[in-house]
């Protein structure tokens, strides 16, 4: 076999030891290295990647454990003929076990991996990128041979999730994505199903919509629910004005109050009409118009975006875009299978669709006399 130098980098928050194991990882996840082949020997990997044999016993020792590696005594070590249940682990991060969305998107990730002999751990992130750092990387030393990530919001650039891509370590982002990265994913079409929840309160006769987010543009699905939200005003003939974009940060907080929302319907310029970015932000509104005591959709129409259980449920329906919440996960869950037995070369980047569900929360306007 000819020698192999790998991108081993002691300024690198990852152990040494780790940065081999992730790299011969890939050579044999890949298939480069197929069953039977042999791995240069420690003596060899030290020498040509600058590193002690002790650091390289360690990885070797840690491939061996998961069953990637087999000795032939007096030749080496070669990749194993047998599949090690660790190569069949696949690290699903999200950020809440809480959310039916995550939820949902759990329950399709395992279904698509138990049918192709996969298991899934999970990590709950809490929407939190130290967190989402630190379950990236405990979720590789367990040996996942790849992962499903729902990144955290209001980020733009995520630097693990970068290297990741660098390293060639087989994963697929959900829900939102990182444009300069030509990375797979599984979203839905913010920008069509936010689209249409605008053109439908601009049919109920609202002039005076309001866009109302938990997070900020650097989030894709709200970036492109925003953009669609636009697009409908301007094709319609509508003016937007800065004041509309509302950005309400109480949401997965202790928020009784709902303060910062009351003072929203409290403006004399109210909209008519709000298009709220996620369903649970919407119910939040329509508990604050209660408490205001404005009548919803008299008085103001919500519509959401996600369609949970609870947006049926509540006493005032939730008219809301449907989104394919357990298809996220099975598919996702599809592409990575597929990426780890090298099925695709180029990314695969799948724009599920979604589906306007009209319910009571949403009414035409009230004409001004």
């Amino acid at each position: 076999m000819q020698l192999v130098r790998f991108d081993i980098r002691p300024d690198s928050p990852i152990a040494l030891h780790m940065q081999l194991v992730q790299q011969l990882r890939a050579k044999i996840d890949s298939g480069e290295w197929g069953p039977g082949a042999r791995v240069p020997s420690e003596i060899e990997l030290a020498k040509e990647n600058g590193i002690s044999r002790g650091t390289v016993r360690q990885a070797m020792m840690r491939l061996h454990a998961d069953g990637l590696l087999e000795r032939a005594p007096g030749k080496g070590s070669y990749v194993t003929q047998r599949t090690h249940v660790s190569n069949m682990l696949i690290g699903v991060l999200l950020p809440s076990e809480r959310d039916m969305l995550t939820l949902e998107i759990l329950v399709g990730s395992e279904k698509a991996a138990r049918q192709e002999g996969y298991h899934v751990i999970f990590s709950q992130t809490h929407d939190n990128l130290e967190n989402q750092t630190r379950d990236i990387q405990l979720m590789r030393e367990k040996g996942v041979a790849g992962l499903v990530i729902f990144p955290a919001s209001d980020v733009s650039y995520d630097e693990t999730i970068a290297r990741l891509y660098v390293e060639n370590f087989p994963f697929v982002l959900v829900d939102r994505y990182f444009p300069p990265l030509a990375t797979d994913y599984v979203i839905v079409d913010n920008f069509g199903g936010a689209y249409e929840a605008t053109k439908h309160l601009i049919d109920l006769g609202h002039r005076r919509i309001g866009f109302i987010s938990p997070g900020s543009l650097d989030t894709t699905s709200i970036r492109d629910r925003f953009e669609g939200y636009r697009q409908a005003l301007t094709d319609h003939g509508l003016d937007y004005d800065e004041s509309l974009f509302q950005r309400y940060q109480g949401l997965m907080e202790n928020d009784p109050s709902l303060a910062s929302l009351r003072r929203i319907l409290c403006q004399d310029d109210r909209p008519s009409a709000f298009f709220a970015v996620t369903d649970l932000l919407a119910i939040r509104l329509m508990e604050a118009a209660q408490r205001e005591h404005l009548d919803v959709p008299d008085d103001v129409s919500v519509v959401g975006f996600d369609d949970i259980q609870e947006a049926s449920l509540i006493s005032i329906p939730l008219t809301t875009v449907a989104q394919p919440r357990i298809e996220i996960g099975i598919r996702a869950v599809e592409v990575l299978i597929e990426r780890l037995r090298g099925q695709h070369a180029q990314p695969t980047q799948i724009v599920l669709p979604t589906r306007l569900v009209v319910r009571l929360s949403s009414g035409k306007a009230r004409t001004k006399s």
